[in-house]
Protein backbone atom coordinates (compact mmCIF):
# COMPACT_ATOMS: atom_id res chain seq x y z
CA UNK A 1 0.00 0.00 0.00
CA UNK A 2 2.92 2.28 0.64
CA UNK A 3 4.28 1.70 -2.87
CA UNK A 4 0.87 2.57 -4.30
CA UNK A 5 0.81 5.87 -2.34
CA UNK A 6 -2.10 4.93 -0.07
CA UNK A 7 -0.19 5.03 3.23
CA UNK A 8 3.06 6.37 4.62
CA UNK A 9 5.06 5.24 7.62
CA UNK A 10 6.57 7.61 10.15
CA UNK A 11 8.86 6.92 13.08
CA UNK A 12 7.41 7.12 16.56
CA UNK A 13 9.54 9.30 18.85
CA UNK A 14 9.32 7.01 21.88
CA UNK A 15 10.54 3.82 20.16
CA UNK A 16 12.73 3.53 17.04
CA UNK A 17 11.28 0.10 16.30
CA UNK A 18 7.72 1.40 15.95
CA UNK A 19 6.22 3.11 12.95
CA UNK A 20 3.01 5.07 12.70
CA UNK A 21 0.90 4.32 9.61
CA UNK A 22 -0.86 7.34 8.15
CA UNK A 23 -2.95 7.94 5.03
CA UNK A 24 -1.35 9.97 2.27
CA UNK A 25 -2.87 13.17 0.90
CA UNK A 26 -3.86 11.13 -2.16
CA UNK A 27 -5.81 8.68 0.03
CA UNK A 28 -7.56 11.46 1.94
CA UNK A 29 -8.59 13.10 -1.34
CA UNK A 30 -9.90 9.78 -2.68
CA UNK A 31 -11.94 9.26 0.51
CA UNK A 32 -13.44 12.73 0.24
CA UNK A 33 -14.29 12.15 -3.42
CA UNK A 34 -16.00 8.84 -2.63
CA UNK A 35 -17.98 10.49 0.19
CA UNK A 36 -19.15 13.25 -2.20
CA UNK A 37 -20.21 10.66 -4.79
CA UNK A 38 -22.10 8.62 -2.18
CA UNK A 39 -23.90 11.74 -0.92
CA UNK A 40 -24.86 12.73 -4.47
CA UNK A 41 -26.09 9.23 -5.26
CA UNK A 42 -28.14 9.13 -2.06
CA UNK A 43 -29.66 12.51 -2.93
CA UNK A 44 -30.57 11.28 -6.42
CA UNK A 45 -32.02 8.01 -5.16
CA UNK A 46 -34.20 9.65 -2.54
CA UNK A 47 -35.41 12.57 -4.67
CA UNK A 48 -39.18 12.79 -4.41
CA UNK A 49 -39.33 10.21 -1.61
CA UNK A 50 -40.99 11.48 1.55
CA UNK A 51 -39.41 11.12 4.97
CA UNK A 52 -42.06 8.62 6.12
CA UNK A 53 -41.73 6.58 2.92
CA UNK A 54 -37.97 6.43 3.39
CA UNK A 55 -38.38 5.32 7.02
CA UNK A 56 -40.74 2.49 5.99
CA UNK A 57 -38.34 1.45 3.24
CA UNK A 58 -35.37 1.34 5.62
CA UNK A 59 -37.41 -0.60 8.19
CA UNK A 60 -38.33 -3.18 5.55
CA UNK A 61 -34.70 -3.46 4.43
CA UNK A 62 -33.62 -4.03 8.02
CA UNK A 63 -36.19 -6.80 8.44
CA UNK A 64 -35.08 -8.40 5.17
CA UNK A 65 -31.47 -8.31 6.36
CA UNK A 66 -32.49 -10.02 9.60
CA UNK A 67 -34.29 -12.68 7.54
CA UNK A 68 -31.17 -13.23 5.44
CA UNK A 69 -29.04 -13.64 8.56
CA UNK A 70 -31.47 -16.23 9.91
CA UNK A 71 -31.41 -18.05 6.58
CA UNK A 72 -27.59 -18.11 6.61
CA UNK A 73 -27.69 -19.64 10.09
CA UNK A 74 -29.90 -22.45 8.82
CA UNK A 75 -33.27 -21.19 10.10
CA UNK A 76 -35.04 -21.50 6.77
CA UNK A 77 -38.58 -20.35 6.15
CA UNK A 78 -41.37 -22.45 4.66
Amino acid sequence: MEAQDFIRREKVSCDDRLKKILPTRHTVEMKEQVERHVALLEKRLTAGVGEEELKVFLDVLEKMQENMELTEKGDRYG
